[in-house]
């Protein structure tokens, strides 16, 4: 008797080949897009330095609209204790900020400190440079040692990653009947990122000056007026590991203000 059964698919020639190629080619393919995968999730990506002038100083603050602003500040208080409970504190940031009065010229400031090409460079005679933290505190330590320079103040801030905060060092003055601060104020708005710091900051420095009036019957009077020497508003991506330098010269261009900024993050316990 003839067996007139149909062939099976194993049976027919070039079958098997093809099935073994088409799994090799579905195994390669897995294990190409796995590998793809894991590349753009570990590769160490490097943050790149960005400053951006801010014309109008800092944006004011936006006023939140959650659930709990909405509430009784002692539901509030409760909410956010909630809050940090479980998504943790926001993370702490020290800000360090040197700021100095430079009787020199633009240039020769970055001569003597032997500064390279400045991050940014305005129009108006602002220079900012992003510098890693060890050629930062060289350059500092250079320009504390120069006769032509004069340190304003030193001053350090404690705050958080989204809180703003600032910081006053001036000295009230009457003028024309109204008490006015004169001298520096700084603030800063830090996020803390996985490799990097984004600060917007704001830097004014001002002061008093004695204008003379003569009147028609050759007499003087005093009045007295307040000068902005420095205004300085950023928005800044710092990498970790690195500080910066801002470099504002005098529209005459004979002298400048400088701002040396570090940070340090002190790891809270959880």
């Amino acid at each position: 008797m003839n067996d007139t059964s149909a062939p099976t698919q194993g049976d027919i020639p070039g079958t098997a080949p093809r099935r073994s190629k088409r799994k090799l080619a579905l195994a390669i393919i897995a294990i190409l897009g796995v590998g793809l995968g894991l590349f753009l999730i570990v590769r160490p990506t490097a943050v790149v330095p960005n400053v951006t002038i801010l014309p109008n100083g800092l944006p004011s603050a936006r006023r939140s609209f959650g659930i709990l602003s909405r509430l009784p500040p002692s539901a509030q208080h409760f909410g956010y204790r909630v809050k940090q409970g479980l998504f943790g504190s926001p993370e702490q940031i020290n800000l360090n900020a040197s700021i100095l009065h430079f009787e020199l010229p633009a240039q020769t400031i970055c001569s003597k400190l032997s500064l390279g090409k400045a991050d940014l460079a305005g129009t108006n005679g602002l220079q900012v440079w992003i510098l890693a933290t060890n050629d930062l505190q060289k350059a500092y330590l250079h320009a504390a040692s120069l006769s032509e320079i004069r340190q304003l103040s030193s001053p350090r801030i404690s705050t958080a990653h989204g809180i703003r905060a600032s910081l006053s060092v001036t000295h009230m003055l009457a003028i024309n009947g109204r008490q006015t601060p004169i001298g520096l104020t700084l603030d800063c708005l830090p996020y803390v990122r996985k490799k990097s710091i984004d600060l917007t900051t704001l830097v004014t420095v001002t002061e008093a000056i004695t204008n003379t009036i003569r009147d028609g019957l050759s007499s003087t009077n005093a009045a007295i007026s307040v000068q902005t020497n420095c205004f300085i508003a950023l928005r800044m991506q710092i990498p970790s590991g690195a500080g910066a330098f801002i470099l504002q010269e005098s529209a005459e261009g004979s002298s400048g203000k400088g701002v040396f900024i570090s940070f340090s993050l002190p790891r809270t316990k959880r």
